[in-house]
């Protein structure tokens, strides 16, 4: 389907975003930048409060930064939401109800296609670039992870799929340039900057007050 084509157009704009940023020699470790966190996570205690740093790479992330670029879009007249099947999801957050959306075939698309599940091995080489850890540093880095959310990045054995230059991605070349003059848009392509400290994606923050756009 088309849609996937335009997706792969946003995504690799994403991952140069992060081969800049993070000064990356391999792409695939920039696509997996895309979606890799690192995360203070707060533990409470009868006794007080501890923080624990955990690393995850969830594929949602990606999801939630295309959820972005569609609303910059549609917020300056470009319907570029028409080309994905955006659905609602809402979800519960500090005992309130969130705005969320998603596409089911993208969702599936990168969950199998692009980050397919490490199931205990990953890619060490990627990690040890994006952890800047070797060996034994790398091993309790990734002992950090949660089975759930520690994915591999797909084999470049064939390019990725993309559109011919059109409509659609003049909208998201459009809506892109917009977003790179944010600097707190730009701020979630850098790992420790995607998640509050809780759990919940920077990116899904920035969109939800506006998910009704693309619905």
């Amino acid at each position: 389907m088309g849609k996937f084509k335009f997706f792969n157009y946003f995504l690799s704009k994403a991952a140069l975003k992060e081969q800049e940023l993070l000064h990356l020699k391999s792409e695939r470790a920039a696509f997996l930048a895309v979606i890799l966190a690192n995360v203070n996570v707060l533990h409470r205690h009868a006794t007080g409060l501890s923080s624990e740093k955990v690393y995850m790479a969830n594929p949602k992330f990606a999801e939630d930064l295309l959820a972005c670029v569609c609303v910059d879009a549609a917020m300056h007249g470009d319907n570029l939401y028409r080309v994905f099947d955006f659905e609602y999801s809402p979800f519960y957050y500090r005992g309130k109800m969130i705005d969320g959306v998603t596409d089911k075939e993208i969702a599936s698309y990168l969950k199998v296609e692009i980050y397919p599940e490490a199931k205990g091995r990953v890619d060490e080489e990627i990690y040890a670039e994006l952890l800047n850890a070797k060996s034994l540093a790398l091993e309790e880095k990734l002992k950090r992870m949660n089975p759930l959310f520690t994915r591999n990045v797909f084999e470049f054995d064939e390019p990725l799929w993309m559109p011919e230059p059109c409509a659609e991605t003049a909208m998201i070349d459009r809506a892109w340039e917009r977003l790179l003059n944010d600097d707190d848009f730009v701020r979630l392509f850098q790992p420790y900057a995607k998640y509050i400290y809780d759990g919940r994606s920077l990116a899904q923050a920035r969109y939800a007050d506006h998910a009704n756009c693309i619905m």
